[in-house]
Order: structure tokens, then sequence, then C-alpha cells
């Protein structure tokens, strides 16, 4: 065997080579051009919900409760929350639930909350960020909440346009004390 005929069956692998990597490089491009694509344009309106303790409660003629809630719409796309309602149950028992729907929305003016002119739908534009004071009140006919002491578990139900059933559900939890009781 020559040396001419060593180099020339090198340089035979590296074509074979240099192929194999461009089509590689070739699919991840694609490919990241394709997530960046639906990324940027094309993902369907979805919700990132917070809820921010402390809860705020009272307890007038029934149960009410206050949620700061920040809402971050994660697509390129415009939607809308339709609905909102909140589930309340103690952690020991599951199966007593109580629907609490939403009564408004409140503002923070001159360190006072009043009533919001917003209300439902609330919509969203394509990344916006958006926090709500929402009021929520059990106000079933004749009925009074059962409060007691003890942790509540809160199902915070949101339905956007493309469905009757809710698309988000956020839980959270808090105490409802002996001195909170008192006041």
């Amino acid at each position: 065997m020559n040396s001419s005929s060593v180099i020339h069956a090198g340089r035979g692998k590296w074509p074979i080579v240099l192929s194999i990597v461009s089509i590689v490089l070739s699919i991840l491009a694609v490919s990241f051009s394709g997530i960046t694509t639906y990324k940027n344009l094309l993902k369907p309106f979805e919700l990132a919900i917070r809820v921010y303790n402390p809860i705020q409660i009272q307890y007038k003629d029934n149960l009410g409760l206050y949620l700061n809630v920040n809402f971050f719409n994660k697509s390129p796309q415009n939607g809308l929350i339709t609905q909102v309602a909140l589930v309340l149950y103690k952690t020991y028992s599951p199966e007593d639930k109580y629907l609490l729907t939403l009564s408004g929305l409140r503002v923070l003016k001159d360190f006072v909350y009043t009533e919001s002119e917003e209300q439902l739908p609330l919509f969203f534009q394509p990344w916006q960020r958006s926090s709500k004071t929402m009021s929520f009140l059990y106000d079933v006919k004749g009925e009074e909440f059962p409060i007691s002491m003890g942790t509540y578990v809160c199902e915070l139900l949101v339905w956007t346009e493309e469905g009757m059933k809710p698309k988000y559900v956020e839980a959270f939890k808090f105490e409802i004390t002996s001195d909170l009781l008192d006041r």
C-alpha cells in the first residue's frame, strides 16, 4: 500500500461525517425555528395565576373573602376570563364544599379599598400581567356559612371563553384562628 492510497482513503470518510453533521444541524435549526414560531405567534391563550396571601375575611351578613390575584397571559394571543368562582372547604371534610361567587373587583384609592368599575369578562393582551383584588361572597338564600376555627382549602376556579368547565384551578390554604373569629 502506498502513501497516496492512504490519503485518498482518509478523504472518503470526511464528506460523510460533514454531511451527517450538516443534516443534524439543519434538523436542530428547523426545530428551533418551529418552537420559536409557536411560542411567539401561534401559542393559544394561557394564564399563569398566583394568589397572594394573606387573604382578607369579612363576616357581616355572611362570609366574604378578598383575594389578591395576579394573572399573567403567557402567550402571544389575546384572551378573556369569562367567569371566576371560589370553592371553600375544611381540610378534614373535603366533602362539605361551599361555593363563593364573585361579587366584584376592588381598587385601592387613598388607602381605602372601593368597588372597581371593572367587571367580567377580563380582557388580556399578549404577555400582559394584571393584579386584581377580587371580592367573593357566600350567597345562598337563607343559609349562613358555618364558619369555625381550622384550616380551609380554597380553590380559585377560572373560566375562559373556551368551555363550560373551569380551565384553571389554583388551590391554596388559609387558617381561621380564634383571634380571627373573635374579631
